[in-house]
Order: structure tokens, then C-alpha cells, then sequence
């Protein structure tokens, strides 16, 4: 059996000790990270020149996928699967990727407004997230909450009144 600790140091730096083959990997630019479920990846945010990328490594730090553009992300509570808001130039989307053996990575929403506030419910198979108001839908004049609901690959839209 494997035995890993990660250490953060200030500086965004994350190291990974093997302790079973007493070696390390040094990671830089790390400012967040997350442990998968079963220790099977690594979900890490690392900001490079003023921008964000989110990271997913096997359990050494190998990169297994790379995700530009990020403005925020969230694990679910089951710590099965990822969600993430980037933005490139002025389109906003949401992606989710399973972060099991294929890293399936689903796109849920496009758009040009700002996406803000990834949250999951308690069980990991609801992300909701947040539209603030668009002047140019009359009906999303005060801004609009998504919910994917990730088990029926359904998106719902409920407009704040």
C-alpha cells in the first residue's frame, strides 16, 4: 500500500512525499489543491503571470489534464467529480469533469454573461450556479440560478423575480 503526505508552503509550492519509496515531487505555483476520492487524482489551481489553470494529476503529480482560462472551481462533497467556471475572452462556461480512470469532461453552459458561486448539494449530483441579471432577456432582469442535475444530464433554470 501506498503512503503519500502533500505539503503546502507558503510561496505556492506543493510537495508530495512518497513515503513508501521515500522520494518527493515539488510542484510550483500551486495555490489550492484537493485530494480525489480514493486518492486517485489531484485537483490543483496553479496561477502562472496572472493566470489560472486547474490541474488534475494521478496521486505522484503527473498531469493527467489541464483546464485554462479558470476563474473558480469547486469538488463535489463525494470528491467524484469537479466543477469549474473559465472564461475566455467574453464567454463564460461551466465544465464538470468525473475524476475517475477517464476524466470525462462535460460542458454544461455557455455564455456571455458572468458565471459566479459553483455550489454542490450534500450527495454531489446537483451543481448549481449563479447568472447575474442581463439587461438584454427581459425575464433575467434580476439574475438567474442553474442547477445540473448530474445524474438526469439535465440543466434547469429558475429566473430570480
Amino acid at each position: 500500500a501506498e503512503s503519500k503526505l502533500i505539503y503546502q508552503k507558503p510561496g505556492n509550492t506543493l510537495t508530495i512525499f512518497d513515503l513508501t519509496k521515500e522520494s518527493s515531487v515539488l510542484l510550483e505555483q500551486i495555490s489550492e489543491y484537493a485530494v480525489a476520492k480514493n486518492n486517485q487524482h489531484l485537483v490543483l489551481k496553479r496561477v502562472e503571470n496572472e493566470k489560472a489553470a486547474l490541474l488534475i494529476t494521478d496521486a505522484n503529480g503527473k498531469l493527467q489534464q489541464e483546464i485554462p482560462n479558470l476563474l473558480s472551481w469547486k469538488m463535489d462533497p463525494t470528491q467524484s467529480k469537479v466543477a469549474c467556471v473559465t472564461q475566455e475572452a467574453d464567454h463564460f462556461t461551466v465544465v464538470i469533469i468525473a475524476l475517475d480512470k477517464k476524466l470525462r469532461k462535460t460542458t454544461l453552459f455557455k455564455n456571455a454573461t458572468t458565471l459566479r458561486q459553483l455550489e454542490w448539494n450534500a450527495t454531489g449530483t446537483t451543481l448549481a450556479f449563479l447568472s447575474p441579471s442581463t439587461e438584454t432577456i427581459v425575464k433575467n432582469a434580476r439574475g438567474a440560478v442553474y442547477a445540473y442535475d448530474t445524474q438526469m444530464q439535465k440543466l434547469a433554470t429558475l429566473y430570480l423575480s
